[in-house]
């Protein structure tokens, strides 16, 4: 269950609304964000390859005004990030986020009808943490914590906690173990190549 979900929670909560709701507590938001792309999922029809291409191409669209991508991929980046160059930066962020869209969003119909529970959230001054929970068909029930920053007047999602493990913190070791056998520019090509059609 819990890799289905990962899978699940990453490419749908990854999703849609419109930026100019992101203006309220950080709760409302995510809620916001994720029944709309839950609806959207349980409408879309993705019995063909190119109707899969399609709905991510929509998500895709949607995606950049909620996350911050330039945090998440410092973060997963850890103590290499400061060795780079102002124009490896500028590369490797939008190169994170095409990599976390091939990796997610191209399997957003793994959907099989889990719902989301909204807990709680901890509101700090520009950080905050929203609680929610993922309920399978089968009642099972999985953890998810959405840790998000006030920045230039929106909440954006810098990481999320699915059943305690952290989405940043899981690439982090994975970048860090190809950096150290190799070096960053194979850590690059590597990605390069996860993102090349199939």
């Amino acid at each position: 269950m819990k890799s289905k979900l990962l899978v699940l929670l990453t490419g749908i909560l990854i999703l849609s609304v419109p930026p100019a709701l992101w203006a309220s507590k950080p709760i409302n938001e995510i809620r916001i964000v994720v029944n709309h792309a839950l609806q959207i999922v349980k409408e879309s029809r993705l019995e063909s390859k190119q109707k899969r291409q399609d709905l991510v191409g929509r998500l895709e669209k949607i995606i950049d005004p909620l996350f911050d991508f330039k945090e998440m991929a410092k973060r997963s980046l850890g103590l290499h990030w400061s060795t780079l160059t102002q124009e490896e930066r500028q590369e490797f962020v939008p190169l994170f986020r095409d990599f976390l869209g091939k990796v997610y969003l191209g399997r957003v119909n793994s959907y099989n009808g889990e719902q989301v529970l909204f807990i709680g959230e901890t509101l700090g001054h520009d950080y905050a943490e929203v609680d929610t929970k993922v309920v399978d068909e089968k009642g099972n029930q999985l953890p998810v914590v959405y840790m998000v920053k006030h920045h230039d007047g929106d909440w954006k999602i810098y990481d999320v906690l699915i059943d305690h493990v952290s989405l940043v913190d899981n690439y982090r070791s994975q970048f860090d173990r190809v950096i150290a056998g190799s070096s960053y520019r194979e850590l690059v090509e590597r990605m390069k190549q996860r993102l090349s059609p199939s």
